[in-house]
């Protein structure tokens, strides 16, 4: 005697969810469940996202500064916490036609008067290139009411081609 093909495989059954198989009301919990899963999975998502850009974002905007140097080299800042400290965080911007290397930045630190109680140093590192810009922080040791950033040296930069 001879089995035909399908008689000799046993049966099988789509391993989805057939609507044959599952009362009305069970797919409509399947699919809320779903649903609920991915709302859960974008909030934490943009949550995710959220905290990403709070805990690293450099300034946007800030406070800005031009150098008493050099007016095509220009600073925008502002003050961040880290761990309960306060520290600058900013960008250094060359609009000049060449590189800028070298670049060191004063912070002093003012009371509610206006009188400076503080200076830090901080340094730029690396090169600045022409028409770009730089991110840096310097740390304060001294808290105050406010702050004061400018750029207090440089260097135009070359590769040993001559030049200015």
């Amino acid at each position: 005697m001879s089995l035909s093909p399908s008689a000799a495989r046993p049966h099988r059954r789509h391993a989805g969810v057939n609507s044959a198989r599952w009362p009305a009301q069970d797919l409509s919990l399947l699919d809320s469940a779903r649903r609920r899963a991915r709302e859960h999975a974008l909030l934490a998502t943009i949550v995710v996202l959220a905290l990403a850009s709070l805990l690293s974002s450099p300034p946007a905007a800030g406070r800005s500064a031009s150098s008493s140097i050099d007016p095509q080299i220009r600073l925008d800042w502002e003050v961040g916490t880290r761990r309960g400290r306060p520290f600058i965080q900013a960008y250094v911007y060359n609009e000049s036609s060449r590189p800028a290397s070298n670049v060191q930045v004063l912070v002093e630190t003012l009371d509610a008067s206006g009188a400076v109680i503080a200076r830090d140093v901080g340094f730029v590192r690396g090169v600045v290139a022409v028409n770009g810009r730089t991110y840096f922080e310097v740390p304060i040791k001294t808290p105050g009411a406010s702050y004061r950033v400018s750029v207090t040296g440089f260097a135009w930069w070359h590769d040993g081609g001559g030049g200015p």
